[in-house]
């Protein structure tokens, strides 16, 4: 659920933060053992990433950040201001070593999200999450335990630009649009859950779905465990899958939609298509319902005082917040 929550600060310097960010100047704020230390400009990301250290958090403004020089190494969150609207935070290119324990990249415009075989991982948790990417891909075999994408929009999910992509360990997709699904060569499984897939690659091998909408572009190979209480179109496409459930099968699934032209994917009718645990196909549906709004607070409007009182400056900033 979204809160807004009006502030009244004194401080001049959250204030000053606040409209440098809103006026173009990049700011990346890292959260230290309770400490907020903020760096300025283009290279505001590298400079806080430097000092950060395993299981800090670094809040980034709106505007394009130079990449990183180097792959994430840390157990760390990097948390925009929004990958959707005009509003969004920008970085062109984000890669993580495999074998780091927990990442969490959040509210970002991206154009590609790599992981890099460097090490592996048996206890890693890999989170995405608000995120607008044209490719997330790997570098080749490695192993995590759980690789989870939520409420975000890919273009292309799969390997290296020569396509598929082999896993050791679990990755989950919920609520997301994937244009592109690319199904997992070997090693451990896709599960996919209240999503829009536009288009597949791979025959979805290794590829478990639930309570999403399928444009299925080519027909799906018998290696996907299942498909279940999912809109598959058009018609046909899933004749060698072995456990199907629940499906509802179509000419053309964008019927189903309020305005898909206009990308409005609510459903016409949400009482018509039901998912196994009871709530509504598709992306407004299951355990994360489809939100863009990041937990980095987003300002909604302000009020600045004109004068001080007794050396002090008023502000009320009213913000909102996705948990």
């Amino acid at each position: 659920m979204k809160k807004k929550v009006t502030l009244t600060l004194c401080v001049l310097l959250c204030a000053m933060t606040t409209l440098l960010a809103q006026g173009g100047i990049l700011t990346a704020t890292l959260v230290s053992n309770g400490t907020s230390t903020v760096y300025y400009g283009e290279p505001s990301l590298q400079n806080a990433y430097n000092a950060s250290q395993n299981g800090d958090v670094i809040y980034l403004s709106e505007g394009r950040f130079q990449n990183l020089n180097n792959n994430i190494e840390k157990s760390i969150s990097i948390i925009g201001a929004g990958g959707f609207n005009a509003i969004h935070t920008y970085i062109d290119r984000v890669s993580i070593s495999c074998g780091v324990d927990s990442i969490l990249i959040e509210g970002i415009n991206t154009h590609s999200i790599y992981i890099i075989r460097n090490g592996n991982s048996t206890n890693s948790t890999y989170t995405i999450s608000k995120c607008r990417i044209s490719v997330i891909g790997y570098d080749a075999i490695f192993i995590f335990q759980k690789l989870e994408i939520k409420n975000s929009s890919v273009e292309r999910l799969g390997g290296r630009d020569y396509g598929r992509y082999d896993i050791g360990g679990a990755m989950a997709v919920n609520n997301s649009i994937i244009n592109n699904l690319y199904g997992t060569s070997s090693g451990g499984e896709t599960f996919v859950s209240n999503s829009i897939i536009k288009g597949t690659s791979y025959g979805l091998a290794n590829t478990l779905l639930k309570n999403c909408i399928l444009f299925a572009n080519e027909n799906v190979s018998n290696t996907c465990p299942g498909i279940y209480n999912t809109i598959i179109a058009p018609i046909g496409k899933t004749e060698a899958v072995l456990m199907k459930e629940g499906n509802w099968e179509m000419e053309d699934a964008n019927t189903v939609f309020v305005d898909a032209v206009n990308e409005d994917y609510h459903l016409s009718d949400p009482t018509q298509y039901i998912g196994l645990d009871g709530t509504e196909v598709g992306i407004y549906g299951g355990v994360y319902p489809w939100s863009t709004t990041p937990s980095n607070p987003q300002i909604l409007s302000k009020k600045i005082a004109e004068t001080t009182v007794n050396g002090k400056l008023q502000v009320e900033i009213t913000v909102e917040a996705q948990p």
